[in-house]
């Protein structure tokens, strides 16, 4: 969420824009019978069903592995490993995703076909994470605890549920690849979130190091690992986010009209909330739960 113009695509990358399952033969095969195919909100409603089985289960496996981390070093310092599994995940994958963006005069760049069930897989994986913690939150709100910017935490999610949603129920095509392409950028923000992880994780450290004396190298740590937070977050934030917004308007026309105006809508909403977070961390007040 290019400072250099983009090559234009190879001619042997043009069948990457031709939609999943569909070949220069198939296009040119004669359609099914109205009998034979499947009538749309069938198709649909059955992705639905589909997707919310997938976040079922990833949600609960994300749940056990919390858990699991929480009975050996704690739920405060539980809850920064696992973010910080995710945020390592997720920084590498949209990475990859990233470096396959394939230029094109029509889109400036869209995400080649090959790509899509990775791109799924982050989508879909990190939403049942966000889910798992959307629960935690809730039962710990239940229980009369506050988690660390439990608020914060659920607006986030609900932006994410908002921004995943669509490209997970839309089904193959090109406009599945576009929303792909953009929403992978922005992805690449979890990188900055490595390091709001590690910062609150060398935090803690440097507490209990005080109480047993020493502890300069921490600082140390921290001060550097503080420098990297603010370059990382202002490039894969600050800079990234409004790239991304622009390959949304550039697209309009390829996606639905609400998935567009809500894609515009939230990321424009969680731009300012960077904004106000980098000016935190700018100040020396950051290194919390932000992601």
């Amino acid at each position: 969420m290019e400072p250099s113009p983009l090559p234009l695509l190879r001619r042997q990358d043009v069948s990457l824009l031709t939609p999943p399952g569909e070949s220069e033969q198939s296009r040119t095969a004669v359609s099914p019978s109205a009998h034979d195919a499947v009538p749309a909100p069938t198709a649909a409603r059955e992705r639905l069903e589909r997707l919310l089985r997938r976040l079922l289960v990833d949600a609960s496996q994300w749940a056990a592995v919390f858990a699991a981390v929480v009975a050996v070093v704690g739920t405060d310092a539980g809850e920064d490993v696992v973010d910080l599994c995710h945020s390592v995940w997720a920084s590498r994958e949209s990475l990859r995703i990233a470096s396959t963006l394939s230029p094109s005069r029509r889109h400036d760049v869209i995400m080649p076909q090959y790509m899509a069930t990775l791109a799924h897989n982050l989508f879909a994986t990190s939403l049942a994470y966000f889910w798992s913690d959307i629960a935690f939150i809730t039962l710990q709100r239940a229980r009369g605890r506050s988690p660390h910017l439990w608020a914060g935490r659920l607006i986030h999610h609900i932006i994410q549920t908002v921004a995943n949603g669509p490209v997970l129920l839309i089904g193959p095509g090109r406009a599945q690849r576009v929303m792909s392409a953009y929403l992978g950028l922005a992805y690449t923000a979890e990188i900055s979130t490595i390091c709001l992880r590690i910062s609150r994780l060398l935090a803690r450290l440097q507490r209990l190091r005080r109480a047993k004396s020493g502890g300069w190298l921490l600082e140390l740590l921290g001060r550097a690992n503080h420098r990297v937070l603010l370059v990382t977050f202002a490039l894969f934030r600050l800079v990234n986010f409004p790239l991304c917004g622009r390959l949304i308007r550039r697209n309009r026309a390829e996606l639905p009209p609400h998935v567009a105006d809500m894609h515009i809508g939230f990321a424009s909403v969680g731009y300012l909330i960077n904004v106000g977070w980098f000016i935190k961390l700018a100040r020396g007040s950051g290194g919390s739960r932000n992601n």
